[in-house]
């Protein structure tokens, strides 16, 4: 979670993917241990933005639009990884709703081979609405059948990323 003091400016963002770079002049401080009790995240939330989260999460791993433009780094690859794993782990140990919907979002992100990113929030509700509000049943059925199995997980990661990037 990204925090800042008011009165923090950022420059220009042209970035399609990561919507919340660190200002030049802001001081980095990393907490160790949970955020509770001065901070609650995600608790109470949409089920389109659960969705969402779960889209921009698994976005972040593939990185489609930086392919080749920038060298990898592997500690943030292994990170965001690891976010879409802790989603599926959530799904599986809580079976919440909130998760659910987010590990919906990861499986409909990597099933778009050719997505990037979305221009604005407004289409990806239209997806929501189109393809997830309206047939809960088909996918809490996928969601379940990927979250049980950890074959199916690498499966569907090996057929998104390829060979390479899903065993790294």
């Amino acid at each position: 979670m990204h925090i800042f003091r008011s009165g923090v400016s950022w420059g220009e963002i042209t970035d399609d993917l990561f919507v919340d770079p660190d200002p030049r002049s802001a001081k980095r401080i990393l907490w160790k241990g949970p955020p509770a009790p001065f901070v609650n995240h995600g608790e109470v939330v949409s089920d389109f933005e659960c969705f969402s989260f779960g889209v921009h999460k698994f976005l972040k791993v593939v990185q489609r639009s930086r392919v080749g433009a920038l060298a990898p780094k592997m500690h943030k690859y292994a990170r965001h990884m690891q976010n879409c794993a802790r989603i599926r782990d959530l799904y599986r140990s809580t079976h919440a709703r909130r998760h659910q919907l987010a590990l919906a979002g990861v499986m409909w992100a990597m099933q778009r081979g050719t997505m990037s990113s979305l221009a604005n929030k407004r289409e990806l509700q239209q997806v929501f609405e189109a393809e997830v509000s309206g047939r809960e049943a088909s996918w809490c059925r996928r969601v379940d059948r990927l979250s049980d199995s950890l074959i199916a997980w690498r499966f569907a990661l090996l057929r998104s990323l390829g060979l390479r990037r899903a065993l790294a």
